[in-house]
């Protein structure tokens, strides 16, 4: 299905091309297009990543609105000329599918901000550690898109660029690749644990030998267990779209 997208027929609008005129804003009918023209994948990657047939079509209402309403496919198009400074009528099809495999990420953004938000009036006990509460983490999809592995330098600087609690919380989730923290880190650490610094010590210790749930990172933090899952929510999501697709 993807793969006949890719190739339209020689006399159709590129996707990439229907991505910039819709950046652009050039009418109404662009967009009717850029739908019909994507809708198909909308459709299957919301059912591949959550599984809830019964909230698909609400969530392709969400989806074009949120996407008109944000700047996900302007982030779309500059990606697409960086990574092809080239004139258009160079490397199209090679364009084509950059633009699509984009797209298919950004839908995958798509479907945990629309699950985060249907979900957010449900409670998490304190004792509940949300990595481990099947059905709750509709994220998890996201996170191992990121390929994080592979691009743990791309990572790691954009992650720099993140807000203090946001920047602990996903530093601290992916221990291994974080270490040593940065030292405004390290000191803001200390200062939220001015009255136990052996117990911080102890702590950090530990996250070297067992990745730290949502729980323990809230321990060190201190704030709640959701509020853990909610700053790493929005740091991978973040993440996540800066990178973009892999080349």
């Amino acid at each position: 299905m993807l793969g006949d997208a890719m190739n339209p027929p020689a006399n159709e609008t590129t996707f990439a091309e229907l991505i910039r005129r819709c950046v652009e804003q050039q009418g109404n009918d662009d967009w009717v297009a850029f739908r019909a023209r994507t809708e198909t994948l909308v459709h299957t990657v919301f059912l591949h990543y959550c599984h809830c047939g019964h909230l698909v079509d609400e969530f392709e209402d969400w989806f074009y609105g949120w996407l008109a309403a944000g700047h996900q496919l302007a982030a779309a198009l500059n990606a697409l000329h960086n990574h092809y400074p080239d004139p258009e009528h160079i490397y199209i099809a090679a364009r084509e599918q950059y633009a699509w495999r984009y797209f298919r990420r950004i839908v995958q953004t798509g479907c945990a901000v629309f699950l985060g938000e249907i979900n957010s009036h449900l409670p998490v006990a304190p004792d509940v550690d949300p990595d481990n509460t099947p059905g709750h983490n509709p994220w998890q999809a996201i996170a191992e898109q990121l390929e994080i592995a592979e691009q743990m330098e791309q990572v790691r600087a954009v992650a720099c660029q993140l807000s203090t609690n946001l920047r602990l919380t996903f530093s601290l989730r992916h221990f291994e690749w974080f270490w040593p923290l940065l030292e405004s880190d390290v000191s803001e650490l200390r200062k939220r644990n001015a009255l136990r610094p052996d117990w911080l010590e102890q702590r950090l210790h530990a996250f070297h030998a067992c990745a730290p749930s949502c729980s323990d990172i809230g321990g060190v933090l201190g704030v709640s267990t959701d509020s853990v899952y909610q700053f790493y929510r929005r740091a991978l999501l973040w993440i996540y779209e800066q990178l973009g697709p892999p080349a």
